[in-house]
């Protein structure tokens, strides 16, 4: 468990919270959780704190109030656990009082089979247009083999960091500053060939 996990709720500690740096978070356990059919919360009556938990895909269609419509607020239930995650925020808004929220990219570990799935071996190698590849050694010749996927960048409040946990290699975050580059089609080819990074209009 993380040792200070309300330091990041006080907004005097947001200057420790840097562009490149892993801390330990309060996410989402597992994507798929967003997925219909989801499972929602219905409560026993308006404001209860108890009620049961149902799986449906869910009724977005806005309500009739009064002479106009709006879209109803409903409670859904998802896992959560302590997951390791890249800021990659720039440090005015990290550390910056106003900004509540920040980007990140959370890490995955491989697990036992993930060797035989396409594409492990291009992860490994520095060669998947999605995937970058974060091994860190926990004891001599044991390395626990993670990755970010860089379709599963998220925003999150900086309260729910919990612990401050490593630096991220210049290389590996070099490699993962030119795939957000890409996938996000932030670069275009200038006259030379050479990738340009643009800023949106």
């Amino acid at each position: 468990m993380a040792r200070n996990s309300t330091r990041y709720m006080s907004k005097s500690n947001w200057h420790e919270i840097k562009r490149g740096h892993v801390f330990e978070a309060a996410m989402l356990y597992s994507p798929s959780d967003t997925n219909r059919p989801l499972y929602f919360f219905e409560e026993d009556g308006p404001n209860s704190t108890t009620g049961s938990i149902v799986q449906r895909v869910g009724d977005f269609a806005p309500k009739k109030i009064g002479r106009t419509y709006a879209a109803k607020q409903q409670r859904m239930v998802i896992g959560i656990k302590p997951r390791r995650v890249v800021i990659i925020s720039n440090d005015k808004i990290n550390k910056h009082h106003d900004y509540d929220y920040i980007m990140v990219a959370p890490m995955f570990t491989f697990h036992p089979g993930d060797e035989k799935k396409p594409g492990y071996q291009k992860i490994l190698d520095d060669d998947h247009p999605y995937f970058v590849y974060f091994p860190r050694e926990i004891e001599p010749g044991k390395i626990l083999k993670r990755y970010i996927d860089v379709s599963q960048l998220i925003s999150i409040h900086k309260g729910i960091l919990l612990e401050q946990k490593e630096v991220v290699p210049a290389d590996r975050m070099e490699l993962l500053e030119d795939l957000l580059i890409d996938n996000l089609d932030l670069a275009a080819e200038g006259e030379d060939g050479e990738r340009v990074v643009v800023a949106a209009t």
